[in-house]
């Protein structure tokens, strides 16, 4: 029995030497046992190092273990164990419990304004206080000690009373695994080698020392230069080997001065010269090529992981194996990925080792919202069935369908399959069912005219609502399965039993699971479940038959999934590692890699998490108790961290930086690399981004990799003909034709729709075999504003999925319906919007609304307090807006002939041209001349341009004119009008305007825009108050003079003349002619319009399908010149002007005109 230490600096043979003695003990005698205990994430290298080293090529007689794992395996052989322990996920979920039951006596932890998660904090701290073998009677002293800081006192107090109800007497697995240890029969009889810790929490410092009482003898390596016990970069393991000298009894120390892994005197100048203290220069300042440690800047971190992939390319072609190489990282969240992409480019095997979080696997992901379906469900029942956590579970593929091909029709349609989930969600998000509407009949159907009786449903639209109801009661009927479970369960034991029964029986997950995996038995998704297991037994064994609340275990069963990880397993024997710095500090590696090398990054700026501050941990510290690791035993930990990972290699050691980081700062080097440079150990060299100008054999090692790189290199420059590119070419086109192609590709595309041909264009257009085709103005200037997007939307009829909400378009179709509704009520009454009254407006009106506000798509004006509320606030508009034409009927001769009159006509290319036009007014002078006005109701802020309607981007109005026209020959249009009705809570209105009732009066000459016919008589009559400051035609007037009277402006661009309205007319039929030819001829171009600010790509839903992009060579707009209206009117008059498109006025064929309601002809 003893103990020895075996102490020297990185290389030195600490390692090799415990590997050798193992052997030759072992080998002595068949009876002779032995333990080599290192850090658990180092096992497996150790094992292969140690069998490496036997004459057999393996051992029977050691045990290659961590200290849990021997603990485990002691416990075994003595059938005892650390009785009363809980996994971290039980002692989260009773802290949880304790702190809600018991929140004033630990008002400390369980107050307002405490952290989140402090469940997960106090866990660690009580980790914290095992490995210092602190106890609650320790807390106490601590808390008397500290009296002159009240709030620390009682910190200290509430936490050992915590501590108390946590751990009760119960020791934690180690501390009870040194009070085993004398017992343990095996470790009596075996020697024992503890290597690669260069440091050891008191908690194993006790295990050391019981180890050194029972076994035969005890060795401990210690990583430490001789004589540098004081020195910053060693303080670590000094106090790791003096704690060694005080529960030794005169131990032993051995001391190894000699590097041996080193094969250059450089490296091994690096290991003790330069972190001796203050450091000793390199004895041979390397300036060759050779220099066994380089130094790299690179411009950014992503050619900084490409430079590593081409070096570690050129050591495999001189050479070396993968697994010769190690990349060791000091930030592993900013280079792990950008490594992987690099290695994948170069097709590099590697092994990155990390956690991976299964937080993204669909088992997690469908588990987690479960949970939270079910803490919606204790919150208030029903509100559980929200279409994100529903979907999220469906979607994950994991509930088991129940199709069978041998059941009836009906069952299969009923199965929960992926097709029949897609048919779910549309019709969940079309109609936008609440969480309420899950286990009623769904009778919802699309009513495109809300101001109508709804018709009959079609034999369709039944059989859809049929097969849809179908899919809902299978859900319905398996979630109410798992909330009946939930709510009889209330102990721990009983709430896991309701989600393994659960998965297991009714959705069969870990069958799915297992399909998923094939023939790897511990696959992945293998993986997730056992976990998930392991969970629900750790939470079972916490809370055993104890009630525990439903939110408190749901809320730690969230946490603990969130905190499950893929365990990593290298895909080959031959890759190249990539680790953290604090993982793979151990490993050994003939050429290592450390890139990120940046102030603050390498060594770590020193930080603690705790629940204690700075200066509080200061305080305890004083007072002679260590809880925790403070922050100078961080700053500490992380010098020796910068010590251990420079000396790993033993051929070759790569430093580099980015100068630029990838958020655009600039990249600071580190001050260990400036230390390095200045004593001579590194030469600075900045490494090129260029693949054309790095052409050297790395990048060429793989043809197929290097072909993908190839338009990288094109790209900066052509090369020459001795260049290496070159040769790639040159060899791909005899032997990789097909893989040459592929790869440039890239640099011959073009963003252009492929032309159509006729045949593909009429089978297109014309699907139901009429060679007709019919298109609306909207479709037209559809195709005015980009004709790809015309082709994708009304050709291919793509969508985007169809969501139900309150948006622009639903809100103009309430305000279109209701004032439709009204205006036909008139009709039937035999009245004229002056005739109505104020209560017969607003109770009529009333009325209309709730017969028509059910009819919107998803009840959206009344199944929410929201709607509801909306509701009101058009409501109040329409009222309002219906009192505007009340007052501008009252002062006009004008009478309305028709709302919502539907009209089509033929062009001379045979499209038919259909349209809705929203009111039409008539009035017939004293010569018997007709005379209309037209009314375009628009509920944005939408206004009529001119300059707009000659280049064909607004054709409404001039094309109703065009419509009403040619029904009545002689009908002059005496206005195009616009009234815009905008949401009364919408509206900016100046507060000065603002009357005492609190409702503003919207103004008519505010809310009509337009164009009126140049003729006196017909302003009149379209406002007989025209000319004074009441008058809606306002936009025609000067200013009103000193005596109220106003006077026709001069030059006003709302004014036409017979001759400019007919033209504008003959414009519009022009423009319908020209794009409908274009129509049909399959002329469909990715050619999206700009006219001053706005282009047509704007609030496009199929930017992503055209990837329309101004910038590449090739692609542009269709820029649209614009005019000044000064300039349009003048065209007008003229009859002809730039930019305009031919007239086809004159060969329009036939026109016919209908209506949903009554028919009124224009002509008297």
């Amino acid at each position: 029995m003893g103990l020895q230490i075996l102490a020297g600096g990185a290389g030195t043979g600490k390692s090799r030497r415990c590997y050798e003695e193992i052997v030759d003990y072992v080998e002595a005698d068949t009876s002779h046992q032995a333990a080599l205990i290192v850090p658990g994430q180092d096992t497996h290298t150790a094992e292969y190092a140690q069998a490496s080293l036997f004459p057999s090529g393996g051992f029977t007689r050691v045990r290659v273990t961590g200290f849990h794992q021997l603990a485990h395996a002691v416990f075994y052989e003595l059938h005892a164990g650390a009785s009363g322990t809980l996994s971290p996920v039980g002692e989260e979920l009773m802290i949880r419990r304790i702190l809600s039951e018991e929140a004033e006596e630990f008002s400390v932890f369980a107050g307002e304004g405490t952290p989140p998660r402090m469940e997960q904090a106090l866990s660690r701290v009580f980790n914290n206080m095992d490995n210092y073998s602190v106890d609650a009677a320790s807390l106490d002293k601590a808390a008397g000690a500290v009296k002159e800081n009240p709030e620390l006192s009682e910190k200290l107090t509430q936490l050992s009373s915590l501590y108390r109800k946590i751990r009760k007497d119960a020791k934690g697995t180690l501390a009870a695994f040194a009070e085993e240890i004398p017992k343990s029969t095996f470790l009596k009889n075996a020697k024992i080698w503890i290597d690669g810790f260069h440091s050891l929490p008191p908690v194993l410092l006790a295990i050391v020392k019981s180890l050194a009482g029972t076994a035969q003898s005890v060795t401990v390596t210690v990583p430490l230069l001789k004589g540098e016990e004081k020195n910053p970069y060693f303080l670590r393991p000094a106090a790791f080997y003096e704690s060694l000298i005080k529960i030794g009894k005169e131990p032993k120390t051995v001391w190894l001065t000699k590097p041996m892994r080193f094969k250059d005197a450089s490296l091994s100048a690096l290991s003790t010269g330069f972190f001796s203290f203050p450091g000793k220069a390199c004895p041979q300042k390397e300036e060759t090529k050779d220099c066994p440690i380089r130094l790299s800047a690179f411009s950014n971190p992503m050619a900084e992981a490409q430079g590593i992939a081409r070096e570690i390319g050129d050591l495999v072609r001189n050479g070396a194996r993968y697994r010769d190489m190690t990349v060791l990282l000091a930030d592993m969240d900013g280079y792990a990925d950008l490594l992987e992409r690099a290695f994948h480019t170069y097709g590099i095997p590697f092994f990155l080792d990390r956690k991976e979080p299964m937080a993204a696997h669909g088992c997690i992901r469908f588990l987690r919202s479960m949970v939270r379906f079910l803490m919606a469900e204790e919150e208030e029942k029903g509100s559980g069935w929200q279409q994100n956590l529903l979907f999220s579970m469906l979607k994950t593929g994991l509930f088991k369908s129940g199709y069978k091909e041998t059941d009836p029709p009906e069952k299969r349609d009923a199965a929960l399959t992926a097709g029949h989930i897609a048919k779910l969600e549309n019709y969940v998000l079309q109609f936008g069912i609440g969480p309420g509407e899950w286990h009623k009949e769904w009778d919802y159907r699309i009513i495109r005219d809300i101001d109508s009786e709804p018709p009959a449903p079609t034999p369709g639209e039944e059989s859809y609502l049929k097969s849809v109801n179908a899919i809902r009661k299978t859900f319905v009927t398996r979630m109410d399965t798992l909330t009946e479970s939930w709510s009889k369960a209330k102990t721990g034991k009983e709430r896991c039993a309701v989600f393994y029964e659960w998965l297991t029986r009714e959705n069969s997950v870990p069958f799915k699971l297992a399909l998923w995996d094939g023939k790897d038995q511990r696959g992945p998704h293998f993986q997730v479940w056992s976990k998930f297991l392991g969970l629900l037994d750790n939470l079972a064994e916490a809370e055993g038959d104890e009630p525990v609340s439903a939110q408190d275990f749901l809320s730690v069963l969230d946490d603990g999934l969130l905190s499950l990880t893929f365990s990593s397993i290298p895909p080959t024997l031959d890759h190249v590692t990539v680790t953290s710095i604090s993982r793979g500090y151990n490993g050994n590696s003939r050429f290592l890699f450390l890139p990120g090398l940046l102030e603050g990054t390498f060594p770590k700026r020193a930080s603690v998490e705790s629940i204690f501050s700075p200066e509080e941990m200061e305080a305890l510290d004083k007072a002679g108790f260590h809880l925790e690791e403070n922050q100078q035993e961080r700053a500490s930990e992380e010098n020796f961290l910068l010590y251990l990972a420079l000396t790993r290699e033993s051929d070759r050691l790569y430093l580099s930086y980015p100068t630029v980081t990838d958020d655009a700062r600039k990249g600071v080097p580190a001050s260990l690399l400036t230390r390095l440079h200045h004593l001579g150990y590194t030469k600075r060299s900045e490494k090129p981004d260029l693949l054309l100008s790095h052409a050297d054999l790395s990048t060429f090692q793989n043809p197929r990799q290097a072909l993908s790189l190839l338009p990288l290199a094109l790209g900066e420059a052509i090369p020459d003909s001795s260049s290496l590119w070159t040769g790639l070419k040159n060899w791909a086109g005899q032997n990789a034709p097909d893989l040459l192609k592929e790869s440039l590709a890239g640099l011959h595309y073009e963003n252009k729709a492929r032309p159509l041909t006729q045949e593909e264009t009429d089978a297109l257009l014309y699907k139901d075999g009429s060679h007709q085709l019919k298109v609306s103005i909207s479709q037209l200037q559809n195709y005015r504003r980009c004709p790809y997007r015309y082709f994708l939307e009304n050709v291919l009829s793509l969508r985007e999925r169809d969501k139900v909400r309150l948006g622009p378009n639903e809100i103009g179709n309430y305000i279109h319906g209701g004032l439709h509704l009204f205006t036909e009520y008139l009709k039937g009454q035999g009245k004229d919007w002056k005739d109505a009254t104020d209560d017969e407006i607003k109770n009529k009106l009333k009325d209309l609304t709730t017969e028509m506000a059910p009819r919107m798509r998803g009840m959206l004006l009344t199944n929410t307090g929201a709607g509801r509320f909306m509701k009101e606030i058009l409501d109040n508009t329409l009222e309002e807006t219906i009192k505007v034409i009340r007052r501008m009927n009252s002062q006009s001769r004008f009478r309305t002939e028709q709302a919502e009159k539907e009209f089509s006509f033929t062009l001379a290319n045979g499209v038919t041209v259909k349209g809705k036009i929203d009111r039409y007014d008539t009035w017939k002078d004293d010569a018997n001349k007709d005379f209309v006005s037209i009314w375009d109701y628009k509920t944005g802020k939408e206004e009529a341009k001119l300059d707009e309607m000659r280049l064909g981007i607004k054709l409404q109005l001039p094309t109703y004119a065009l419509a009403l026209g040619k029904e009545n020959p002689g009908c002059l249009p005496a206005a195009l009008l616009y009234l815009h009705i905008l949401p009364l809570k919408i509206r900016s209105i100046k507060a000065e305007k603002i009357p005492v009732s609190g409702t503003a009066d919207p103004k008519p000459q505010d809310d009509v825009k337009g164009y009126y016919l140049e003729d006196t008589k017909t302003w009149k009559a379209l406002d007989e108050k025209a000319g004074t400051a009441e008058a809606y035609v306002n936009k025609i007037f000067n200013n009103p003079d000193k005596i109220g009277n106003m006077t026709p402006a001069r030059a006003n661009t709302h004014r036409l003349d017979y001759v400019q309205m007919e033209n504008l007319m003959k414009q519009a039929d022009g423009h319908l002619g020209t794009f409908s030819d274009s129509i049909m001829k399959g002329e469909f171009p990715i050619k999206p319009y700009l006219y001053r600010n706005f282009d047509g790509c704007a609030y496009c839903p199929f930017t992503s399908v055209c990837r329309f992009d101004p910038s590449m060579e090739g692609e542009d707009y269709d820029k649209l010149a614009p005019m000044d209206e000064k300039e349009v009117m003048s065209m007008l008059e003229k009859g002809s002007g730039r930019n305009r498109l031919p007239c086809r006025f004159s060969n329009t064929k036939t026109i016919t005109i209908g209506s949903a309601g009554s028919t009124h002809s224009l002509a008297h």
